[in-house]
């Protein structure tokens, strides 16, 4: 492991570990995780794969696992905990900053663990944590899912019974020469609905 690599497991542990632990949850990794009634909420730090030795960036992902409709799309069980890239929403801490775009802490090995430590727990817990909350169940993440890829979309209006619309947005991509039409047949199928 690179002494950058060490360096930003330090942070983590020292910094970000306690804050997670207090609001409930479990790190495994780089990865907190903690498990709810109809969703699992998952925050990642990714560190960048340009990293050297010496220095680094890292950065925050959020997501919020819905077992439901990863059912509802056919796809792969998940034994274990859900990883963030397994997540039905997604988001970087980033996104939710001021100014609105992609965001990486900049640190090197001689840079105090507390100071960038503590910028990182003050943006998770003031932006992170509010939106994973925010975004627990289906109907909370609603709105966003229409940002997302639009099978989770589809998926989200079939969880909360919502068929006809399910089906119309389906039979949406399936009426076009949409490259996606073979996907939106599985799942039409899938979950009985007639296109």
């Amino acid at each position: 492991m690179s002494r950058i690599a060490k360096h930003i497991d330090l942070i983590i542990d020292q910094k970000l570990k306690g804050l997670m632990k207090s609001e409930g949850f479990n790190k495994n990794g780089r990865n907190f995780h903690l498990r709810l009634d109809a969703s699992t909420l998952v925050l990642n730090v990714q560190a960048s794969s340009f990293n050297d030795n010496y220095g680094g960036n890292f950065t925050v992902n959020l997501g919020v696992f819905f077992p439901e409709i990863h059912a509802v799309l056919g796809r792969y069980s998940i034994s274990g905990v859900p990883k963030e890239s397994d997540c039905s929403l997604r988001k970087r801490i980033g996104y939710l900053m001021p100014g609105g775009k992609d965001f990486w802490w900049e640190t090197n090995v001689d840079e105090p663990v507390e100071t960038i430590g503590e910028d990182l727990s003050f943006f998770v817990q003031k932006l992170g944590l509010p939106w994973l909350k925010s975004h627990s169940t289906i109907e909370l993440a609603r709105r966003e899912f229409a940002f997302q890829a639009p099978f989770v979309d589809v998926a989200a209006a079939i969880c909360l019974g919502e068929k006809s619309r399910a089906r119309q947005m389906l039979a949406e991509i399936v009426s076009g020469n949409n490259p996606s039409a073979p996907i939106a047949k599985r799942i039409a199928a899938l979950n009985h609905i007639d296109l």
